[in-house]
């Protein structure tokens, strides 16, 4: 079976050190605040260029965390697309703000300028949440621009992220480039996973720093000196730990995905795939190709033994009652949008089989 994320390989030739990390967790057994935590958050800041990270237990907690640390006025308004993860609507409603719909490009499945401009001229928007699909750069530089001019705030969903450069006048920078602050995830099957769930946000302001930290740990500078009630959601040891072993892997695990995403480019038309790095350097946190009738060729590539993954086919605003906006080409991406095997132990071998049972379904239609 080619797999879509196999965590068995990745896993099995650091399996010493994952060990090592896990059995120093259970020695000195501060399962809550260890300083694997603070060990981490200073490694994680320094590999994504960033002066502060915050570590929490989940990419939601994260935006969440993050929103809330901005201080927007209630009931604020953040613009941002509907091919997002339902943790990104669900952190937007749970810090009490409102939602404004941005359709994205269908060339690239990023948020689109044009669409944006269009919401930032009907609607007062507070924050502008950008969102890096499948690893690719959203397009950052547009997106600051037409924010500047309408007093809006930004921010990045970088959950698919971890790597990824975005073009600029001043050459490749991090995926948040620019913005208050960006989040990843570390859900086990992201780049960088977890033994679990867990998430992080990465800024250069020292204020926002400190107000997400003690939101996501009762509102403690330090210990049982509480400033206000906050909330629980620092990331655990075991994570942290889990963590630290695997960030050194991660460039050469990140080079192996862009190698193996290079030969599906060459494998496949280019009228099924999704213009990856039109804005930047992507990470290739998955493969999406544009495809039709995407469940009918999800079977028939499991019958060759080959898993994929229909990406969200719903978006994200048909979970909000009254939430039913004009997204035409999100829509369509949506519909259409399958995403092929790639992970760092994928062989070129591996890569030719299933993109040549894919050339052959397609041909059938």
């Amino acid at each position: 079976m080619i797999r879509m994320v196999d965590l068995e390989a990745l896993h099995r030739p650091i399996q010493g050190e994952l060990d090592r990390a896990t059995r120093r967790v259970m020695e000195h057994k501060r399962f809550i605040g260890g300083p694997e935590v603070e060990e981490f958050e200073r490694a994680f800041a320094a590999w994504t260029g960033y002066r502060h990270c915050v570590a929490v237990n989940s990419v939601t907690v994260a935006l969440m965390l993050g929103i809330l640390a901005l201080e927007l006025p209630k009931g604020a308004t953040v613009a941002t697309v509907a091919n997002a993860a339902i943790a990104t609507v669900d952190a937007i409603v749970g810090a009490g703000c409102q939602l404004a719909w941005v359709d994205v490009e269908p060339a690239t499945g990023l948020m689109n300028p044009h669409s944006l401009a269009r919401v930032l001229e009907r609607e007062k928007v507070h924050l502008v949440l950008a969102v890096h699909f499948s690893g690719a750069p959203a397009p950052l530089p547009a997106i600051h621009a037409l924010a500047m001019q309408h007093g809006a705030q930004v921010a990045v969903d970088a959950c698919q992220a971890l790597g990824t450069r975005v073009a600029t006048l001043q050459g490749l920078m991090p995926a948040g480039w620019g913005a208050r602050w960006a989040v990843y995830s570390f859900y086990p099957s992201e780049n960088l996973g977890a033994l679990g769930a867990g998430g992080a946000i990465v800024t250069d302001d020292d204020e926002i720093a400190h107000r997400v930290h003690l939101l996501g740990h009762h509102g403690q500078a330090r210990q049982n000196e509480s400033l206000r009630p906050c909330f629980s959601e620092g990331m655990d040891t075991v994570q942290a730990a889990w963590l630290m072993a695997k960030l050194p892997h991660l460039s050469s695990w990140t080079r192996r995905r862009r190698e193996l995403a290079s030969l599906y480019d060459r494998l496949l038309p280019a009228a099924i795939r999704l213009r990856h790095e039109l804005y930047g350097e992507s990470v290739f946190r998955l493969y999406p190709v544009r495809v039709g009738r995407p469940d009918d060729i999800q079977a028939a590539l499991a019958v060759q033994g080959i898993e994929s993954d229909v990406y969200r086919p719903h978006p994200a605003c048909s979970l909000l009652a009254g939430h039913q906006p004009n997204l035409p080409a999100t829509r369509d991406l949506l519909s259409r949008v399958l995403s092929l095997p790639l992970h760092p132990h994928l062989t070129e071998d591996d890569v030719q089989y299933v993109a040549g049972y894919l050339l052959e379904e397609l041909a059938k239609a």
